[in-house]
């Protein structure tokens, strides 16, 4: 196997999907991975220690949870002493269902001093089924107070029963053996075992979803360029008893997600529809359309609690066989409306969807947005975005690798509440880094603006007109530019010498509010060039600030020129970012798989509703930090003029080109965009104007690198925008001192 996924490199392959079951495979991955950089990765089933390592994203189920459900079933039934019996190879999987068992007993006080490796029994099903049952029983005399048996996987799970079966001893009731047995996976010959409780219980993992996730999770890699950000989704584990062994084997055996996404669901779409939440609303909107295309379901649109209601009503008044009907859906719990997708930017709407008594306690709830502590997630909720604790932590980082300090903290009037909570968490971490004191109270780092997207005027003309002369200002307002608006006004004095706190930096928690910031920059750099010093810039401090946070920038900051930080993205600002105009820095939500992924998440609750509490209740999808970088082979030449092509050789700007999907604020042609920009799968905008190919001769073999390094003697380079050396091939050296001549 391990062969097999090395050539994947060589293929023309668009992502791998893998399992990891031993070293010999993670190596082959990773292989794969220096081969094939940027290749979307996703392993199922097996192997979350190996992706987490290596950064993939892994689709499978918590093994040491499994474990943990088995023994306190087993616990159940009155067990109180088990061995674990796995077959040949041992793999990490049966490690982690066999400590899981010994945790759930010792959590119950029996006191089982010995490991989990100890109580573990490996056989090799190839060898004679006899030698391999005497085998057991010859373990088993090591521990005369075992009372149960766990089969670590199908290979012994009918092996385990065996055992039990033929093991003597005192008659326990609602036991038909010697011993108790638990598993972990099922075949269809077992059912009837679990339902007469020859086995106590199983776990499922929803190997349907192990298979399916990935190749949506591929796609989206593919299609638009983001990923997820947490290192793991969950498909089990699951308890199978006597109770719903028989009907959860069927689901995971016949189930089909288009299939049953296919029998006339609907979701309601549901939010304020607030214009200060247009520039983040509209790409998470452009996820939702696009996958219920994709899967087929049916959306209807509602902004208030009653309109909600008066929907399911609707629905479930409809006759049968009305377009729309649900209360004979084949699968669904659920009568009327199946589940609502909602931005989570109004709390009060969220309690009251929570509270409300026509929906149910049971309605599925896809949160998108972000999330922090106040935020309730009972079972049903899934909730999908960044959390403010991460944002205000990235944005920091952020700032202090960049070389600034202080920054003055931006929020929308009346805008969502999770712009305060961005700030709450930058204060947090800033203070804890430079102390309270220095960092000043939370409402002097913090600023209202009144900020709104629909002020902004943009049309084909302008937009062309602005890609052909990116070096002037991005913005066109309908008012005077000439005149400061009161809460420009109120930004720029905050730059001032008499300002609260030595601001250097801005923190727009919008896409509207860097607008604002863009007017009045060139204000803000003149007040700044007339300061003798203003800011607290890390670089000043002692070295123990700047540890571990290595400058993003190539020099230190201009103390005339604030930086300026930004959560969303548009194509306007990462063109900013590009050319080094306003932007410092842009954290990257991604609004678009938020609504993909809710979509997808209430799918998998409605073909899966017994399984709620398996599956992930928090999704991350960002936040995602944007810069630009210089690729090995080429060095940072803070050139301005940018190409027509980004075409270029081998070495030099091999990027995947940008797409911030077709729902993102657009600001210029899709020609200039895809022609100046691309981005690599962390994140990285790749700026050709910025960089310059390392000459004949001369290698660079790290990111952002100041400078090529010249070959040592008697090594070359095969061209221009190399990452390493070779020896000197003939016509390419000197005379007789070898020195290469650097074509």
């Amino acid at each position: 196997m391990a062969s097999r996924i090395r050539k994947a490199s060589e293929e023309p392959i668009d992502g791998l999907i893998v399992t990891i079951p031993n070293s010999d495979i993670a190596a082959a991955v990773i292989d794969v991975q220096r081969q094939r950089p940027g290749l979307p990765i996703v392993v199922m089933n097996i192997g979350l220690e190996s992706a987490r390592q290596q950064g993939f994203l892994s689709v499978l189920q918590n093994n040491v949870a499994a474990g943990e459900l088995i023994g306190n079933a087993l616990l159940d039934k009155g067990a109180r002493s088990f061995v674990c019996l796995g077959a040949v190879p041992f793999v990490q999987t049966f490690a982690d269902r066999c400590s899981g068992v010994l945790k759930a007993f010792r959590a119950r006080g029996l006191n089982l001093t010995d490991s989990f490796s100890n109580r573990t029994i490996m056989v090799n099903r190839t060898n004679d089924s006899q030698q391999v049952f005497r085998t057991v029983k010859s373990h088993l005399g090591k521990y005369p107070n075992v009372d149960s048996i766990i089969a670590l996987s199908t290979l012994t799970v009918d092996l385990a029963v065996e055992i039990s079966l033929n093991k003597t001893g005192n008659p326990v009731p609602g036991r038909p053996g010697g011993l108790w047995v638990g598993t972990f996976e099922l075949n269809e010959n077992m059912i009837e075992y679990v339902k007469s409780g020859t086995i106590v219980a199983a776990t499922s993992q929803s190997p349907y979803l192990q298979g399916a996730i990935p190749v949506l999770e591929i796609f989206l890699m593919v299609s638009s360029k983001q990923r997820l950000q947490v290192d793991t989704i969950w498909t089990g584990p699951t308890l199978l008893d006597a109770s719903n062994v028989e009907a959860e084997y069927a689901q995971d055996h016949s189930g089909d997600l288009f299939d049953f996404i296919a029998q006339n669901k609907t979701a309601v779409v549901f939010n304020r529809n607030i214009s200060l939440e247009k520039t983040r609303w509209k790409e998470a909107l452009g996820g939702i359309i696009e996958a219920t295309t994709l899967f087929g379901w049916n959306t209807i649109s509602a902004t208030s609690v009653p309109e909600l209601e008066g929907v399911q009503n609707t629905l479930l008044s409809a006759g049968s066989g009305t377009t729309g009907n649900l209360a004979e859906s084949r699968y669904g719990p659920y009568k009327g409306i199946q589940g609502v997708i909602m931005s989570l930017a109004d709390k009060e709407q969220y309690s009251e969807l929570l509270n409300n008594t026509v929906m149910g306690p049971n309605m599925p709830i896809m949160g998108i947005g972000t999330v922090d502590n106040w935020v309730p997630l009972p079972s049903r909720v899934v909730f999908h975005g960044p959390s403010d604790t991460a944002i205000g932590s990235t944005f920091s980082s952020q700032i202090l690798k960049n070389g600034f300090g202080i920054p003055l903290c931006l929020i929308e009037l009346n805008g969502p509440w999770w712009q305060e909570g961005h700030c709450i968490q930058l204060h947090k971490f800033l203070a804890t880094i430079y102390g309270e004191a220095r960092v000043g109270r939370l409402e002097d780092m913090m600023m209202k603006i009144d900020a709104k997207a629909s002020d902004l005027v943009f049309n084909s003309s302008e937009i062309q007109e602005r890609a052909a002369f990116h070096n002037e200002h991005w913005y066109k307002r309908q008012d005077n530019e000439s005149t400061l608006s009161p809460d420009e006004q109120r930004i720029i004095n905050a730059f001032s010498e008499q300002a609260t706190l030595p601001f250097d930096s801005i923190l727009c928690t919008s896409i509207p509010l860097y607008e604002v910031v863009a007017k009045i920059y060139p204000n803000l750099k003149k007040i700044r060039g007339s300061a003798a010093s203003i800011g607290l810039s890390p670089l000043t401090e002692s070295a123990t600030l700047r540890e571990g946070l290595p400058l993003l920038s190539k020099a230190a900051p201009d103390s005339s020129s604030p930086g300026v930080f930004v959560m969303g993205t548009s194509t306007k600002a990462i063109h900013s970012l590009a050319n080094n105009q306003y932007i410092t820095g842009i954290l990257n939500p991604q609004q678009y798989i938020q609504g993909f992924h809710s979509v997808l998440s209430l799918s998998i609750r409605m073909m899966y509703p017994n399984r709620a509490k398996v599956f992930n209740q928090f999704l991350a999808t960002g936040p995602v930090p944007i810069n630009y970088v210089c690729e090995p082979g080429t060095y940072y030449s803070s050139g301005r003029s940018i190409p027509e092509s980004m075409e270029g050789s081998a070495g030099a700007f091999q990027g995947i080109p940008m797409n911030l999907s077709p729902y993102t604020s657009t600001d210029f042609s899709s020609e200039d965009t895809d022609t100046v920009l691309c981005v690599d799968p962390d994140g990285h905008v790749k700026v050709r104007s910025m960089c310059t190919r390392c000459s004949a001769g001369t290698y660079s073999n790290y990111s952002d690198a100041l400078k090529c390094s010249s070959c040592p003697s008697g090594l070359t380079t095969t061209g221009v925008g190399q990452v390493s050396c070779v020896d000197c091939s003939d016509g390419n050296c000197g005379s007789s001192s070898g020195i290469c001549l650097n074509f």
